[in-house]
């Protein structure tokens, strides 16, 4: 009478182990899905940070800026050149895309351009600043080919 009992409980022993080991995958397969999933979440929210930093950096620095900032090709380079003067000299801040890096110097007018000598703000691939009309339009790219886009009024300097 025990071995008839015992034959007639294996059916749903069988049953529960196959669903037990059915949720296990599942439990698994999602998880395996879900950490890839935050994976680009995470890398893509830290690069779109890192445009939107380097984008609110230079719209500081543009309204900073006493005088009308102006693009300007140096070395071949496209810069952003943010003039500053004293009572004895002329100073400007260079903006410009180096070796994969934005990059930002502070020097004197006359001095000669030097690409290596500027302080790294933020790894980008492109960066494209535009004087139209009363507007600076900032364009940068990051590395991974996102790019965002800003404009900042010009301040009016009397003549």
């Amino acid at each position: 009478m025990l071995s008839s009992e015992q034959n007639r409980h294996t059916p749903d022993m069988a049953f529960v182990l196959v669903l037990f080991f059915l949720f296990a995958l599942t439990v698994f397969s999602l998880s395996a899905v879900s950490g890839g999933v935050y994976a680009r979440t995470t890398d893509s929210m830290q690069e779109n940070y890192q445009l939107r930093t380097a984008l609110g950096y230079l719209s500081n620095k543009v309204r900073q800026c006493p005088n009308t900032p102006y693009c300007a090709v140096q070395s071949g380079t496209l810069c952003l050149v943010l003039p500053e003067k004293t009572a004895d000299e002329s100073y400007q801040t260079l903006i410009y895309l180096s070796d994969g890096w934005l990059c930002e110097k502070l020097t004197a007018a006359s001095d000669d351009f030097d690409l290596s000598a500027g302080m790294p703000i933020v790894e980008a691939a492109a960066f494209a600043p535009a004087v139209t009309g009363g507007l600076l339009r900032i364009s940068v790219t990051a590395p991974s080919g996102a790019s965002l886009n800003t404009a900042v009024a010009l301040p009016e300097v009397a003549p």
